[in-house]
């Protein structure tokens, strides 16, 4: 055999084995999403995040939906497009004294259970600026509602919160 033959058979052999790698490797992935989703709760809410570039508000432009829910404990939220620039992290002074904080980024689905009632704020680090929040309502009674109101933070995502806020009111 040439050796420009062996050459491109050797090429060729490498190029099979590459595409076989990544087949196997994709369909791993494919299976461990698949055995995720299998154990997440059929019952979740959930929540998008949105970017319409088309609204005419900049508080609808990029934004959770829904960005206010009201959920008994133990109910899981299903956090989604959690991709590219959008993130859910969580507002430190409107969230319950020892409930680990949320940092969600690059993830295109997330549960978060909630099992002990309080105000949970959410902001995206990104979009937050433009009014990027949440409010979730965990329970009847809030322990932490104080705090809460006094750590809403400034700007656009203050004002949105403050409407979330105002809504919740109203629902109470």
């Amino acid at each position: 055999m040439s050796q420009h033959r062996s050459h491109r058979r050797v090429t060729h052999i490498r190029t099979a084995v590459f595409f076989l790698a990544m087949t196997m490797a994709f369909a791993s992935v494919s299976l461990a999403q698949s055995q995720m989703d299998g154990s997440r709760d059929k019952t979740a809410i959930e929540i998008d995040q949105v970017t319409d570039v088309s609204a005419g508000d900049v508080y609808k432009m990029f934004r959770f939906s829904p960005a206010l829910v009201r959920v008994p404990v133990g109910k899981t939220l299903r956090f989604l497009n959690s991709r590219g620039q959008h993130t859910v992290v969580s507002i430190k002074k409107m969230w319950p004294d020892g409930v680990p904080k949320a940092n969600l980024a690059n993830i295109r689905a997330a549960d978060i259970r909630f099992n002990r009632p309080g105000l949970y704020g959410f902001t995206c680090k990104v979009h937050g600026r433009y009014g990027m929040v949440m409010l979730v309502a965990v329970g009847d009674q809030w322990p932490n509602r104080d705090a809460a109101m006094k750590g809403v933070p400034g700007g656009r995502a203050g004002e949105r919160m403050r409407q979330l806020l105002a809504e919740l009111g109203e629902t109470n």
